[in-house]
């Protein structure tokens, strides 16, 4: 008995910091990370664009040998796709978790059909 109490505990807090981590922290963070990249990627390096002191750090660097590139497309594209991936993969294993637990509390299929088990031939 005391088993089983500690097991549900132990579930209850290990879905909220689920939650608070990889679903609240993690889609904010994949939200802003996203709007980093959009900046970063709309951005050509003239001087209306950038500032006069960000272009002047743009000249700066130059003089030191680098030549920055404007971002290519097909980066912005991969990085936007793996983090909405990840944020997606994060809501599915939420799901999981979540239709887990109440299955295993409360002895229900939930998330299941009614009817959808194949019938066994016998």
């Amino acid at each position: 008995m005391a088993t089983a109490r500690i097991s549900v505990v132990n579930a209850i807090i290990w879905i909220i910091l689920f939650f608070a981590s990889r679903i609240l922290l993690g889609t904010i963070m994949t939200y802003l990370y996203m709007v980093d990249l959009f900046k970063i990627w709309r951005t050509s390096f003239s001087i209306e664009a950038l500032g006069e002191s960000e272009y002047a750090k743009i000249l700066m660097l130059r003089q030191k040998g680098f030549n920055p590139q404007p971002v290519n497309d097909a980066w912005v594209l991969a990085c936007v796709a793996s983090a909405a991936i990840l944020t997606v993969l994060n809501w599915a294993w939420f799901y999981m978790i979540i239709s887990t637990t109440i299955r295993r509390v409360s002895g229900r299929n939930f998330g299941k059909r009614e009817g959808s088990e194949r019938s066994v031939r016998q």
